[in-house]
């Protein structure tokens, strides 16, 4: 194994570690450092790539996510809002002048992006037109 996959794999392994740490802490969440992973295997293993995918609780983020078959509005919501309620909090909690810039730029390029996946309703109605 190469170097640049050993690298890929250590990252993929940390970002798991992350997601299921995040699965249990409240405000932490999963679903981005799973999806994380799920990339980094897809670039160094493909046998780990595999076993992810197949996982009850973190196949169906990837392959939604990387499949483009939407996300349900109501996950758009929760994930935003809870999102933005931990970085608030983070920015309370620490005095260093640059975290709420930082946060802020962060939390607006992520809600920007969390909006425009697409639909689930919207993505099964083009499913069907094809």
């Amino acid at each position: 194994m190469n170097i640049k996959k050993l690298g890929w794999l250590t990252l993929g392994f940390l970002l798991l570690i992350i997601g299921i740490i995040g699965r249990f802490v409240p405000l932490m969440g999963s679903t981005g450092p799973i999806i994380g992973a799920g990339y980094c295997f897809s670039r160094s293993s493909k046998r780990m790539e595999a076993w992810l995918l197949n996982t009850p609780f973190f196949g169906d983020y990837i392959r939604h996510y990387r499949y483009k078959t939407g996300v349900r509005m109501s996950i758009k919501i929760i994930s935003i809002s809870m999102m933005w309620t931990g970085m608030i909090t983070t920015m309370f909690l620490l005095n260093a002048v640059w975290v709420p810039w930082f946060l802020l730029a962060l939390g607006t390029v992520l809600t920007w992006h969390i909006l425009s996946i697409k639909p689930k309703e919207l993505a099964k109605k083009e499913v069907l037109k094809a």
